[in-house]
């Protein structure tokens, strides 16, 4: 869900909820924040539709395409980084190994 699915999903319940508990001018107050924010989300998700549909998907799909956009990438001429799974031999250097250097001797 969008942002905006989840601010209306969470208030509406609450706007409702106050709009019948209440009576008199806090009612219409109650309803009037309640339909802002239908109104809003109706808004928001005609518009995106409209000018950048990508914005109404998931967060999962959108990486997902993000990944197979970068696998079509045309200019990527070089495979990408592989790692091989074989064991090599120990490189590291030990202090027995390394010759010491001569010291310059004070006269």
């Amino acid at each position: 869900m969008t942002p905006t699915h989840w601010q209306t999903a969470i208030s509406l319940p609450f706007l409702v909820g106050g709009a019948i508990l209440t009576t008199g001018p806090a009612q219409y107050i109650f309803l009037g924040l309640a339909a802002a924010v239908v109104f809003k989300a109706a808004f928001i998700n005609v518009y995106f539709a409209v000018t950048d549909p990508n914005r109404l998907q998931r967060e999962e799909h959108v990486q997902h395409m993000s990944k197979l956009q970068l696998l079509a990438d045309d200019r990527q001429r070089e495979p990408g980084l592989v790692i091989d799974s074989e064991p090599v031999a120990n490189s590291h250097i030990s202090m027995q190994t390394v010759p010491s250097l001569p010291t310059r001797r004070k006269k």
